[in-house]
This record gives structure tokens, C-alpha cells and sequence, in this order.
């Protein structure tokens, strides 16, 4: 019997170890996702509330700020206000995230004064030592 509860407590630890190992990469991934795209993201949500284009603007490759440039900031910001109102700073939350090879896509839900929960995804390509912003949407 006591042979079997030691055998028993290896192989929940054994288990236990390898579900760790198996999670722990997907864990540290996420952290790293966070360090650089939560901050962009607040950056991208806070130029819109403070309607400055060059701080909403400001991490976007050149095909985005053509896409979105500059001479249509007054009619997005209309848009924006009528479709959700106000982003509420610091309610942004992570749903998840997909990376593929330099590209990586993050999901959040943000609160908005006219809407509680707006979903916000922002795409990044990995540069030399940056990220850029190559999608951004508010749904």
C-alpha cells in the first residue's frame, strides 16, 4: 500500500510537472504580447479621447497612416463618437492573441461611454526592434 501511494504521488507530480512545462511557454509568450502591444494600444485609445492624430497615429506603419490618414481625423473621430462615445482609460482587457512568424493580432474589450463592451483588435509586425501597428479596429 505504501509503495502504491508513492507511486500514485509520482505520477500526479510527474503530471503536474509536464501540464507546467506545457503551459509555461504560453504564459511567458502572453507576458511578452502585454509588454508591448497594452501600452501601444492605451497609446492608440488615448489619442483618440485626447484627439490628437500624431499620438493615435504615432506607432502605425506608413500603409495604416495612409489607410487612415490625417485629412479623415475629424470624420473617424465622429464615427468613433457616435458609434461608442468616450474610451474609458484603463479598461482595456486582454481576450487573447495570435502570432504567426513577425505578425502578431491581439483581442480586447475595452468600455466606451455609449457602449460597455466594444471589441478592440489590434494587429503588430515585429521590426528590427519595434512593433508597428498594421490593423487596428473597434467593433
Amino acid at each position: 500500500m505504501k509503495y502504491l501511494f508513492n507511486m500514485k504521488s509520482k505520477i500526479i507530480l510527474i503530471a503536474l510537472l509536464v501540464i507546467t512545462l506545457a503551459i509555461f511557454p504560453v504564459l511567458t509568450s502572453c507576458g511578452k504580447v502585454k509588454e508591448f502591444a497594452d501600452p501601444i494600444t492605451e497609446n492608440i485609445l488615448s489619442g483618440i479621447n485626447q484627439r490628437d492624430y500624431s499620438v493615435f497615429a504615432k506607432d502605425f506603419d506608413e500603409r495604416l497612416k495612409a489607410e487612415l490618414p490625417e485629412e479623415n481625423w475629424d470624420s473617424l473621430l465622429a464615427a468613433i463618437d457616435e458609434q461608442f462615445g468616450t474610451y474609458k482609460e484603463g479598461s482595456l482587457k486582454t481576450k487573447g492573441f495570435n502570432t504567426t512568424n513577425n505578425v502578431t493580432t491581439v483581442n480586447y474589450t475595452a468600455e466606451f461611454s455609449g457602449k460597455s463592451s466594444v471589441n478592440v483588435d489590434v494587429t503588430f509586425e515585429k521590426t528590427d526592434n519595434s512593433h508597428l501597428v498594421i490593423g487596428f479596429w473597434l467593433n
